[in-house]
């Protein structure tokens, strides 16, 4: 059983239960302190999920240092969450049930971070992503632009082509065999126009349901 530890918005652990109730009597943690495990719906103080035991628990007011932080061991992988380019920051949701603290200046990939993007980053004790980069697998998708697919699209749209440079390669198949018959231009046609207008909306998205919205 691993608890999160959230005091004054910071975030600290992921600790083990017996580790919390020491730290607790140490006065390393506070009652007050909120805490939450995998499985709770949501963050509650320390003395409604502990069983309080000697006055270090019942004391909730008194002035804490905080928890020790733990050191990640090597790499993190996460999916960006927001981001902001006014303030240059944003939060990492990673796949081991915490969130991170997304800084421009730790990001190293070609693009700006956007929303839905897969990325591999190190957590350091502070709870802030460094050294951020994006899952080989989204190569193609940070590489590819608005622009350039709006292009191909209007050019070699009626072969799918737009379609398999995003990912999507079983309906680029299709778009091509209906392009290949009389009959079947009826439906590649407008689907194709329809692309069109939707890559230059920037609701066109790539495999993983990710919109394409920068332009170059």
């Amino acid at each position: 059983m691993q608890f999160n530890i959230s005091r004054d918005g910071q975030q600290y652990g992921p600790y083990g239960e017996d580790e919390v109730r020491t730290m607790l009597e140490q006065g390393q943690l506070l009652s007050s302190d909120l805490a939450w495990k995998e499985g709770m719906a949501d963050w509650r103080p320390l003395s409604q999920i502990l069983p309080q035991r000697g006055e270090a628990l019942a004391s909730a007011t008194r002035v804490a240092p905080p928890p020790p932080a733990t050191k990640a061991s090597g790499s993190i992988k996460g999916c960006v969450l927001s981001f902001d380019p006014m303030s240059g920051q944003g939060y990492i949701s990673g796949r081991d049930g915490n969130r991170y603290l997304l800084v421009r200046s730790n990001w190293h990939a070609g693009r700006a971070p956007m929303p839905g993007l897969d990325v591999d980053f190190v957590a350091d004790a502070n709870g802030h992503a460094t050294q951020i980069f994006i899952e080989p697998s989204f190569v193609t998708r940070a590489n590819m632009s608005k622009g350039v697919l709006a292009l191909v699209c209007w050019f070699v749209g009626l072969f799918g082509v737009h379609r398999f440079l995003v990912g999507k390669v079983g309906t680029g198949v299709t778009q091509l065999i209906f392009s290949l018959t009389v009959i079947g231009l009826i439906v590649s046609v407008p689907w194709v126009i329809v692309d069109f207008v939707m890559i230059l909306a920037g609701s066109f998205t790539d495999k993983k349901g990710n919109p394409i919205v920068e332009w170059w």
